[in-house]
């Protein structure tokens, strides 16, 4: 996900809020990925500043035009993602899972997803013996890839954490360490 953000700390009563959802469903059996899905968020309580522009290339513009609530984005990924009432998920490092809890807590939404949550800077770094958790461009290359699509942009950055996913279970399965 992508969130409001600023160089220095926020303008008075502004806080950090998703602006942007990405989402790819993989089947970690058959270790392929699905399409990519973006949401674009509508902030309640703040504003894209000109840095968020520039590190992400979205604009205000953009939310105002293409953005929901927060609220129908979380029913949504919950109608399409949802596995006995709330959707599993990872992500690349705990910044996405502890904006997303805090986004919905504030605004009294629905979390839509599992509590099980799976930070895959942690796995990777430990699974493939790095010593310490790297960022997601470093994980790629380490693997053998470079990034595809657009930094900062949910959809993209979703589609990378999938391939890091399924190039370690790859790799787990090829040493017999995942039975699948």
């Amino acid at each position: 996900q992508e969130s409001t953000c600023w160089l220095r700390p926020p303008p008075a009563a502004e806080l950090s809020e998703i602006i942007q959802v990405g989402l790819v469903r993989l089947d970690a059996k058959g270790l392929t990925l699905g399409d990519k899905r973006l949401w674009w968020v509508k902030p309640a309580r703040s504003a894209v500043s000109g840095f968020c522009t520039r590190l992400t290339e979205i604009t205000q513009a953009d939310v105002d035009r293409e953005g929901h609530s927060l609220e129908e984005v979380c029913a949504e990924i919950l109608r399409e993602v949802s596995v006995g009432g709330e959707a599993p998920w990872m992500s690349y490092g705990d910044y996405d899972r502890r904006m997303f809890e805090r986004n919905c807590r504030d605004l009294s939404i629905r979390y839509p997803f599992s509590g099980r949550h799976t930070n895959i800077k942690t796995f990777v770094a430990a699974a493939m013996g790095w010593g310490a958790e790297v960022g997601l461009g470093v994980a790629l290359e380490r693997l053998g890839f470079n990034f595809e699509g657009r930094k900062h942009r949910a959809d993209d950055d979703a589609w990378n954490v999938a391939r890091v996913v399924t190039e370690l279970f790859r790799r787990c399965r090829a040493k017999d360490r995942i039975v699948g």
